[in-house]
């Protein structure tokens, strides 16, 4: 989502979806790929966490930069579910999230 709308556009999405359920648990980090530009971009625009997956320096810097911001940072590499090579989006989401 950041590379391809910015960090803001999914802070919206996420705050939409919180007016829209107020009751739903909903956590979010916004997946910064390797780009530290984009995963600070998404600490200043106050992402509550982030999942960043460059280099050892680049980690360092936002690990650091996420600290003082008090956003938590992933960058254990996991399983995900990329939509854009899915045959049928909503299927690969729901099954993804089952």
């Amino acid at each position: 989502a950041a590379g391809n709308a910015g960090a803001g556009w999914f802070l919206g999405v996420v705050a939409h979806a919180r007016e829209r359920v107020p009751d739903a648990e909903i956590r979010s980090a916004l997946d910064c790929g390797d780009d530290l530009a984009l995963a600070i971009e998404a600490v200043h625009a106050g992402a509550e966490g982030i999942r960043f997956s460059g280099g050892a320096t680049a980690l360092a810097k936002i690990a650091n930069i996420a600290e003082k911001a008090g956003i938590g940072i992933d960058s254990a590499p996991g399983a995900c579910c990329d939509l854009r090579t899915a045959g049928n989006p909503a299927d690969a989401a729901q099954i993804f999230l089952a």
